[in-house]
């Protein structure tokens, strides 16, 4: 029988994670594009995430919108992260 703590520390299996092979297959770097992404267990939903990918300007940027709760005190968290992209130039001729 199995337990569960409140105080559970996060393992590396309890993280969730989106590459950039992934958002290319997904069709997201194609200008500007909004996405949600979710992760379920058989037929719940366990996680998810908004993304918005934008590559129009030399500024392109994929940006993660997502809430967090604190295991212990049921707190909210509203994260918005921002990750700048390079993106390389064309090889030239």
């Amino acid at each position: 029988m199995s337990r569960y703590y409140w105080d559970k520390k996060d393992t590396v299996e309890d993280c969730r994670s989106i590459g950039i092979p992934f958002l290319k297959k997904q069709g997201f770097f194609c200008g500007h594009k909004y996405g949600r992404i979710t992760w379920s267990k058989g037929e719940k939903e366990v996680a998810s995430i908004g993304i918005t990918v934008s590559i129009l300007n030399d500024d392109g940027y994929v940006k993660f919108n997502y809430t967090t709760t604190h295991r212990s005190t049921g707190e909210k968290t509203v994260n918005d992260y921002k990750v700048s992209l390079t993106i390389p130039l064309p090889m030239a001729k």
